[in-house]
């Protein structure tokens, strides 16, 4: 074998495993946003920014309220098992945890907390079609819905 194959050789070998870790490595990260939305009872409707999910604030237990106003918006890159730490509006603070991922389904809990109080841990399923949604966290004159919706295309992380 010609020397300088056999000095490439190495190099390429290296090159090649490096290549699949970082795959591998992308593999595993999930992308997730993550809407803050206020429920309130004051006759706004849903937000513009918020059409693509109307249809679930016409079902129950949604149907409660008639105005829904998007307040934060953010995207996170999620690893399995890592909890993420989000920002909410105060004085809220939450996470969300990548648990697993099952047929194109990923497996979530998001712990959302107000100081002084337990934190309230929901598990369920988010896809790029099917959101998470979890409500109930009082807020003045109705209540913070957040919606969590989860895929492995590439988005920009904060």
């Amino acid at each position: 074998m010609h020397p300088m194959k056999t000095k490439l050789l190495p190099a390429i070998a290296i090159l090649l495993l490096l290549s699949t870790s970082i795959e591998a490595d992308a593999e595993s990260k999930v992308k997730c946003e993550v809407l803050t939305i206020a429920a309130s009872n004051t006759g706004g409707g849903i937000d513009p920014a918020l059409a693509a999910h109307a249809a679930f604030f016409k079902q129950v237990p949604f149907t409660a309220f008639n105005t829904y106003k998007l307040v934060h918006r953010q995207n996170y890159q999620l690893e399995l098992n890592a909890p993420h730490t989000l920002k909410l509006p105060a004085p809220l603070n939450g996470a969300l945890r990548l648990n697993g991922q099952e047929e194109g389904r990923f497996n979530l809990t998001l712990t959302v907390g107000r100081p002084g109080k337990k934190p309230v841990a929901i598990s369920g399923q988010a896809s790029p079609l099917t959101p998470l949604f979890a409500a109930g966290f009082q807020k003045p004159n109705g209540t913070w819905v957040f919606t969590v919706i989860c895929n492995q295309n590439s988005i920009t992380t904060h």
